[in-house]
């Protein structure tokens, strides 16, 4: 509040919020702020709503970035399974582009995009979980293997910076699901195997379901000719 000139109190007058919320807003970094809460502040404080409950009233919620701190623990972590990783962040450091280092020489290859999503309950957001064979006669079993390695790191990372849970984007097509929990075997006969995508999808599947990951989204997204699923693994 010092670098805003405005006091508790002052903020509560201009704002007609009251001061016991902006007390708890600033107590609890991770507490949830309705929107006309975050207007009526951010626009008292002439800033845009992200910028305050980031930088201001949340500043816990920096720690949560891909800095520079944080990419040498993920290094840690992903190394001790004997893979190494580049990055390329944006988005303030909340968003990144992820990728095997020296992947054209290796036979499997990973390519990522994750998030980390500050609002309502903190997570990593796996939005693209991409690995890809360099040859027709590699085992599916090699790649189903790079798959439990990085996404049980990102399990991991996400419990040594805080995370209240880890969401994983896999992406299928023509398959409808509406059941509160679906079973592999379920899974298996909704599918046609013969489709790349839907492979990928199922050996996805079965790999996340064996690290706690559930169903969380069931609204089918359609993404470029595919259907977008979300699972969710709660680590806090």
């Amino acid at each position: 509040m010092k670098n805003e000139n405005m006091t508790m109190s002052e903020l509560s007058n201009r704002s007609g919020v009251l001061r016991r919320t902006i007390a708890r807003i600033i107590d609890d970094p991770y507490c949830n702020v309705s929107g006309n809460v975050g207007l009526s502040l951010s626009t008292t404080m002439g800033k845009r709503f992200e910028d305050v409950f980031i930088a201001v009233l949340n500043p816990e919620l920096e720690r949560l970035k891909f800095t520079k701190e944080n990419l040498m623990l993920l290094d840690h972590l992903i190394e001790s399974q004997g893979i190494k990783f580049t990055y390329s962040t944006y988005m303030d450091d909340y968003k990144m582009n992820i990728s095997t280092k020296y992947g054209s020489k290796r036979r499997v290859e990973f390519f990522g995009n994750f998030l980390i999503d500050r609002w309502g309950e903190p997570s990593l957001k796996l939005i693209d979980f991409d690995l890809i064979k360099r040859g027709n006669l590699i085992p599916e079993k090699e790649r189903k293997i790079w798959f439990m390695k990085i996404l049980t790191v990102c399990v991991e990372y996400a419990k040594n910076v805080h995370l209240n849970s880890v969401m994983l984007r896999l992406q299928a097509d023509n398959i409808w699901l509406t059941d509160p929990q679906v079973s592999f075997e379920k899974l298996l006969k909704r599918v046609n195997e013969t489709e790349k995508i839907n492979q990928y999808f199922l050996m996805g599947y079965a790999t996340a379901y064996q690290l706690g990951f559930r169903f969380d989204d069931f609204t089918t997204r359609h993404r470029e000719a595919h259907h977008d699923f979300w699972l969710k693994k709660q680590i806090h």
